[in-house]
């Protein structure tokens, strides 16, 4: 596949969450029956429609995408004062399985039914990707065919993470200001090489930056448990699979931080490593003059392609991934 498809249907809705706070979801849908089901959760000030192409070409690969705007983002914010009102994590999480339930009805229970025999999979992005790692900590379960973690926060990069003393002030103050509002901007220069994603990302009004008390304890927290190993993650639990990639020249989410978890956290005997080297923050949109693309055992191969095979790059490599297991 050289192109990226602009012909993938699209069907967008909302999913009422177990406290009846309605979140946007948006399906790529397959032209043909899935092969499989990705449900994707993005990272800190982002949404789901900002996954272009990466969600097309998941579709034309007969991969169904179920994006939403998880609780204070994206589309899902109808008032100033809901802007990274996620909660806590207890919260983050109880938001996850109901996801999950839409396609999965008895979890975190095993399944005795579901509406198809389609294999699911669970991904995330960023922040996003740092909630998959410490669901399958929490929530390990097997009906879940495979997880996937992008450019993980777990460790954020060094000119963004918070001092020893803002991160205890940050801790007393979410005890009894749980949603008190703060801007933490995020660089868009440091999300791509391509000028066109940074400016589009300087120009999008539902990437407000905006965090409260509870949703950045609640990631540093999480971070902070799947780097020391309190959080992790075990095949004998139930994870069968796990895939995770990051960039080593992202600056927002540090490749040491999912290289820890990969080498010592990570105890699935099926999971896979892919180092892009020199890649920033969104790797679906990284624009670089060569990639180096590594597994956990070997250097597979180095490109010169052009820019659409280098944008298609991160694209292929899930899909093929998530093809291999859906048998």
């Amino acid at each position: 596949m050289s192109t990226i498809p602009t012909d993938i249907v699209t069907e967008e809705g909302w999913h009422e969450l177990d406290d009846g706070h309605k979140v946007y979801t948006k399906i790529w849908k397959t032209s043909e029956p899935p092969k499989a089901r990705l449900i994707f959760l993005h990272g800190f000030s982002d949404h789901c429609n900002d996954f272009i192409p990466l969600f097309p070409l998941l579709a034309a690969r007969d991969i169904e995408v179920f994006g939403i705007d998880q609780r204070g983002w994206g589309r899902s914010v109808k008032s100033a004062k809901e802007r990274g009102r996620t909660g806590g994590s207890d919260q983050v999480m109880a938001d996850i399985n109901s996801y999950v339930r839409r396609y999965l009805p008895s979890f975190p229970g095993l399944s005795t039914t579901r509406p198809d025999n389609i294999p699911l999979y669970l991904m995330g992005h960023s922040m996003g990707g740092g909630e998959v790692i410490y669901h399958a900590s929490k929530f390990p379960s097997s009906d879940i065919r495979g997880y996937l973690a992008s450019a993980s926060w777990i460790k954020l990069g060094k000119e963004m993470q918070p001092s020893t003393l803002l991160e205890a002030g940050g801790r007393f103050l979410n005890k009894f200001a749980p949603n008190f509002q703060m801007k933490q901007p995020v660089r868009p220069e440091w999300l791509s090489h391509d000028p066109e994603v940074v400016k589009a990302a300087k120009l999008d009004e539902l990437c407000h930056d905006m965090a409260t008390m509870a949703q950045a304890v609640g990631a540093v927290s999480r971070g902070n448990e799947i780097y020391t190993g309190k959080a992790r993650v075990s095949g004998k639990q139930g994870v069968r699979s796990f895939f995770v990639c990051h960039g080593t020249g992202d600056k927002i989410c540090d490749y040491d931080g999912s290289l820890q978890f990969y080498n010592k956290y990570c105890d699935v005997e099926d999971k896979e490593l892919k180092t892009y080297e020199g890649w920033m923050h969104k790797c679906e949109d990284t624009v670089i003059l060569s990639t180096i693309c590594c597994s956990a055992d070997n250097i597979l191969t180095v490109h010169d392609e052009g820019p659409i095979e280098r944008k298609l790059e991160h694209a292929n490599d899930i899909a093929t991934w998530i093809l291999a297991r859906a048998n």
